[in-house]
């Protein structure tokens, strides 16, 4: 059973992932066909008796969480629109054996993002560096004394609420875990989604006054109680937030920085205004000279033919002839090589 819908996956990841470099595109044509075939494989396979009424339900819990997740994703501008109806095509169709090493309630799917973007980061840190090495750029690198002060001040404003987030965590999952068989894993992949769903609500409060001490404080408290009820479990707690906190401040901005250089450096070309089209995407330099945010969509999934005519006024305005437009990055493709990591370890890559 499980060869025949793997035997799909395989089908429809080489599909579209040369497609995707082809014509830039998923084409909804396959995956309606993969997922009409994979209904009429699990209508097939649940009258021969090989699945029951308990796993479709699970499976059809699992898809429903993954379409919501890929839209989520989308709308945060993190992948395409084609991206995210291929994720669920994957996650409909995925024997949950393939999870066994790092199954997931409810969500195993979860795993095939976790792998494709770690696989993501992983490619790009190693082609940063190399980068760096061969043209030796490093010194490009540098961050001035203004940056540094900048990094800190945003440093203190996000890490008093972001030490009591992780605290309130341990201490819910703590009293959890006293009443109910509740996974760590499963708990934290949870943590997280609320957190992304509570972001906009979360920036709104703590752009008012005093927030962020507030959060200090609570902070310290809880600390304090917690150290008083079980001094061992507190101090592993905070060794553990500590080594979290490091990774945080340190490890994390310096590969944001590198990886951000690379491509702002090597995926990009110069174009004629007039040549602009829908799909592409605009290089960071390009949203700064045109008075863009530079977080914007213009710099993630590639514009559409609104940001296209909103492009080229603003050029005309400012007498622009020439933009440095980015290579689209083919996410289809990671995408299908974190299903094969997930096959092939069972699991999670972490």
């Amino acid at each position: 059973m499980n060869t025949l819908f793997l035997t799909i996956i395989f089908s429809l990841g080489i599909v579209s992932s040369y497609e995707d470099f082809k014509i830039g595109k998923i084409r909804n044509l396959w995956i309606g066909l993969v997922l009409f075939f994979g209904l009429l494989l699990y209508s097939y396979f649940y009258f021969l008796g090989k699945i029951n009424v308990s796993n479709l339900v699970e499976i059809f819990i699992n898809s429903i969480l993954s379409l919501l997740v890929g839209f989520f994703l989308w709308r945060a501008q993190a992948w395409s629109a084609g991206d995210a109806k291929l994720f669920f095509t994957y996650a409909f169709l995925s024997p949950f054996s393939i999870y066994a090493k790092s199954f997931l309630p409810i969500f195993p799917a979860f795993v095939i993002i976790l792998n494709s973007f770690l696989l993501v980061l992983f490619f790009l840190s190693v082609k940063a560096f190399c980068f760096l090495i061969i043209k030796n750029k490093f010194s490009s690198l540098k961050i001035s004394s203004d940056q540094i002060k900048k990094y800190f001040w945003n440093l203190g404003m996000i890490l008093p609420p972001f030490l009591l987030f992780m605290t309130v965590l341990a201490f819910l999952y703590q009293a959890l875990s006293v009443r109910y068989s509740v996974g760590l894993l499963w708990f934290q992949v949870i943590a997280i989604i609320v957190f992304i769903f509570l972001t906009s609500f979360l920036v709104k409060f703590y752009q008012k006054k005093y927030t962020h001490r507030l959060s200090l404080i609570l902070f310290i408290i809880l600390v304090y109680f917690g150290w008083r009820a079980n001094a061992v479990l507190m101090k592993n707690f905070l060794i553990n937030l500590s080594w979290g906190v490091t990774v945080f401040i340190i490890a994390f901005p310096l590969l944001h920085r590198l990886i951000e250089y690379y491509l702002e450096e090597t995926r990009g070309h110069d174009l004629a205004i007039a040549e602009l089209k829908k799909g592409m995407i605009l290089k960071k330099s390009s949203l700064i000279l045109l008075g863009l945010p530079v977080n914007s969509a213009f710099a993630l999934i590639g514009m559409n033919d609104a940001q296209v005519l909103q492009v080229t006024t603003l050029a005309a305005e400012k007498g622009i002839e020439k933009i440095k437009v980015g290579r689209p990055f083919y996410f289809a493709f990671w995408l299908f090589a974190g299903v094969l990591l997930t096959i092939i370890l069972k699991g999670s890559f972490l």
